[in-house]
């Protein structure tokens, strides 16, 4: 638009503090922004917002960055993001991975991982944590508000080397309504990996809704698939490593004969992104 116009800076983050008036922001002063080479601090330019930085030390570093919004030359907003560096030293580390156990869901619109527990029944999630570098041995910890409830859930880690398993159970209370989000963290002594689970209140047979209607065939398959019981559906192919390998939206016949010979599991999505069928499909 003419006249708009966005500006960045370099500024420190923020932690935040409750009162009688609710949250409130703090400036973390004692903030130390990442180390660097004389002569090669970090920068950040005020147009594009293209950082430079020559790092002299090992570590992971936060900087947080000042996006402004002006228009007319008059400021109208702004918004504050931080960003984490990892500075490794030089070499072939392969970063840690994690591989699905328990199946789960992931919602497209909103870009985040979701699976339901039902209240008064036991829930378990599964997940490992992989690194294919010999002698890695994994960290493997998680993260979540309901480790410190009156009932608390427990997370456990087998395994050894780069091969480990965790395993979260979880007895939700009966009047228990919330979304809850946990944190699985992988680190191999130099990255660490998230994975971010939210776990959503559900009901007995909530997939169920139009999954017992839909339909896909043929299966096996040698190139087009049709849907059926849903019209213009929101269609994604993944295949055995979790990949998104096709996307589709508003066709019932989607094509899978581009992809290799193989088992792909094909989900069909609400007009919300969540999962209401999901489909093992074999292309020949």
């Amino acid at each position: 638009m003419v006249g708009d116009s966005i500006a960045y800076e370099l500024t420190y983050p923020y932690d935040a503090s409750y009162s009688s008036a609710g949250l409130v922001p703090n400036p973390v002063l004692a903030f130390t922004p990442p180390f660097a080479a004389i002569g090669g601090p970090l920068t950040i330019n005020p147009l594009t917002g293209e950082m430079t930085w020559i790092p002299d030390t090992l570590g992971n570093f936060a900087q947080s960055i000042k996006v402004k919004e002006y228009k007319n030359g008059i400021q109208v907003g702004q918004i504050i993001r931080d960003v984490q560096f990892i500075v490794l030293p030089q070499g072939n580390n392969n970063p840690p991975y994690f591989q699905k156990v328990t199946p789960y869901s992931y919602n497209s619109l909103q870009s985040y991982n979701y699976a339901y527990y039902l209240p008064g029944q036991s829930f378990q999630f599964e997940i490992k944590g992989l690194d294919s570098d010999a002698n890695t041995s994994l960290s493997y910890s998680s993260m979540s508000s309901i480790f410190t409830t009156n009932n608390p859930a427990t997370f456990t880690v087998t395994g050894t080397g780069g091969n480990k398993l965790g395993v979260l159970n979880w007895l939700p209370p009966v009047n228990f309504t919330n979304d809850v989000v946990v944190v699985f963290r992988i680190g191999d002594g130099q990255i660490m990996k998230d994975f971010t689970l939210v776990l959503k209140k559900g009901t007995l047979g909530i997939n169920n809704i139009y999954s017992n209607s839909i339909t896909i065939s043929p299966n096996p398959t040698t190139g087009i698939i049709t849907i059926k019981g849903i019209s213009q559906p929101t269609v994604e192919v993944y295949n055995l490593m979790g990949q998104k390998v096709v996307a589709s939206q508003g066709s019932n016949d989607v094509s899978l004969a581009h992809l290799p010979a193989g088992m792909y599991m094909v989900q069909v999505l609400s007009k919300d992104g969540e999962i209401i069928s999901t489909t093992k499909i074999v292309k020949e």
